[in-house]
């Protein structure tokens, strides 16, 4: 399966879920094919910022080597499923989605099942990294746990 993750810049929540969702996918024996990307064109080229990198590398996670860019029309075709950060990412990817793409889109918050926020907030703007991070890494444990529910038995 191809997954990508978008956020607004992608220097913060995206990269971490793509991150985070590697590491998980690799110990759970999942092959997938993962990205990151934002849909704006700010910071194009950046790295993942330091509060978020901390954060990964202190939970296990290896951020390095991801550079933010944009997201391109091409990913609708190149990815099966497009995964927003927050209502407006998933807004924006919907109506940017070409008529004839089939690629699925949803939010990351939509994978665990509980109560709490139906997004996650752009540290970015609000300055609550750690909140941010544990929200990826609930979603991340959830997709995964997903993604090996439809998996075909052996």
């Amino acid at each position: 399966m191809r997954i990508l993750f978008v956020c607004h810049g992608n220097t913060c929540r995206s990269p971490a879920a793509e991150a985070l969702v590697r590491k998980m996918a690799i110990d759970a024996g999942l092959d997938l094919h993962l990205d990151s990307a934002g849909i704006s064109a700010d910071r194009l080229g950046a790295a993942p910022t330091p509060a978020m990198q901390d954060l990964a590398q202190k939970a296990g996670y290896n951020m390095a080597g991801l550079k933010a860019r944009k997201t391109a029309r091409t990913d609708y075709e190149d990815f099966d499923l497009i995964i927003g950060m927050d209502n407006s990412v998933v807004a924006k990817l919907i109506t940017d989605r070409p008529a004839q793409a089939s690629t699925r889109i949803t939010g990351f918050m939509q994978y665990p099942d509980s109560s709490g926020p139906n997004e996650i907030a752009d540290p970015w703007h609000t300055g609550d990294y750690p909140t941010a991070f544990d929200l990826i890494q609930k979603a991340a444990k959830a997709l995964i746990v997903k993604l090996q529910s439809d998996q075909p038995r052996q």
